[in-house]
């Protein structure tokens, strides 16, 4: 994940912050699929419990 930042001073720059993407997740235990392409992205401190 990237964000663009953009300064007073009128600078730009891009900060890389860490997350978590999935995409198209699939799982099956046998021929049962439980789980058919779930797509999820978190961003930095979204967590929760």
């Amino acid at each position: 994940m990237n964000d663009v930042v953009n300064s007073s001073a009128g600078n730009t720059g891009t900060i890389n912050a860490a997350g978590v993407s999935i995409k198209d997740l699939r799982k099956s235990y046998g021929s049962n699929e439980v789980l058919k392409g779930i797509s999820l992205d978190v961003a930095p401190a979204k967590w929760s419990a």
